[in-house]
C-alpha cells in the first residue's frame, strides 16, 4: 500500500498526502518509519531522565534501563512478528532462513513482543541497579505510551495499521487510501483515534 494517496473526505477533496516512505542519501534509502521510532525513543529517554527525581531514580538508573530495555524490545518486536508469520520467512536452506529473519530493511515489527521483551529487559535493569521492579516499570510505561505514540505516526507515514473499512461510508472521520488506479477504499484512520 505504500503508493497509495491518503485523503481525509473531511477536510475536501482537495487534500491529498503521498508522502514517499523513506528518502534517499548517498543512494541509500533511509525509511522514515525507522527515524520516527528513532526520534520516539530519543523523546522517551529525554522525558525519563527529566522525570526520574520524581521516581527517585538516577540517570544511570535510566539509562540502564534504556540499555536493557530497548535491544531486548527490538529483538522482542521482530521475533514476535517472525513467530506469528512464519510462513514469509520459510527458506529452503537455515541460512537463507536466518537472513530472512534478521533482514528487518524487508518490514516486521511487532508491538506485543517489543513490550513484552522491554519488561523483561525493564526487570533485569531494576536487579542490576537494586531498583523496585514495580518504579522500573512504572517508569518504562512512560516510554512504551511515547513509542507508540511515534510509531503510530510511523504506520500513517507507511500506510499500514489502519482499521477496517467495514461500515465506514457514513463515518464522520474516515480516511481514503487510493492506489495509483484510482480506487479508493476508506478505513478508520486508527492512529488518529489514538
Amino acid at each position: 500500500m505504500s503508493d497509495t494517496a491518503i485523503t481525509f473526505p473531511i477536510l475536501g477533496d482537495g487534500f491529498v498526502l503521498n508522502p514517499q516512505r523513506y528518502l534517499e542519501i548517498f543512494g541509500f534509502k533511509i525509511y522514515w518509519y525507522g527515524l520516527i521510532i528513532a526520534l520516539g525513543f530519543i523523546v522517551a529517554a529525554l522525558y525519563l531522565l527529566k522525570r526520574r527525581k520524581v521516581f527517585g531514580l538516577e540517570e544511570d538508573d535510566i539509562y540502564t534501563m534504556i540499555i536493557f530495555a530497548v535491544p531486548l524490545g527490538i529483538i522482542g518486536a521482530r521475533l514476535y512478528y517472525i513467530v506469528f508469520n512464519f510462513d514469509s520467512f520459510r527458506a529452503d536452506t537455515f541460512g537463507e532462513f536466518i537472513k530472512n529473519c534478521l533482514n528487518v530493511r524487508n518490514g516486521g515489527l511487532a508491538i506485543y513482543g517489543g513490550v513484552i521483551f522491554g519488561i523483561i529487559g525493564l526487570i533485569l535493569s531494576a536487579k542490576v541497579r537494586k531498583v523496585k521492579i514495580g518504579t522500573a516499570l512504572d517508569v518504562g510505561a512512560f516510554g512504551v505510551i511515547i513509542g507508540q505514540i511515534f510509531g503510530r505516526w510511523g504506520n500513517f507515514i507507511n500506510r499500514e495499521a489502519y482499521g477496517i473499512s467495514a461500515n465506514v461510508d457514513s463515518f464522520f472521520l474516515r480516511m481514503g487510501l487510493t492506489t495509483p488506479d484510482g480506487v479508493t477504499t476508506y478505513v478508520h484512520p486508527t492512529f488518529l483515534y489514538e
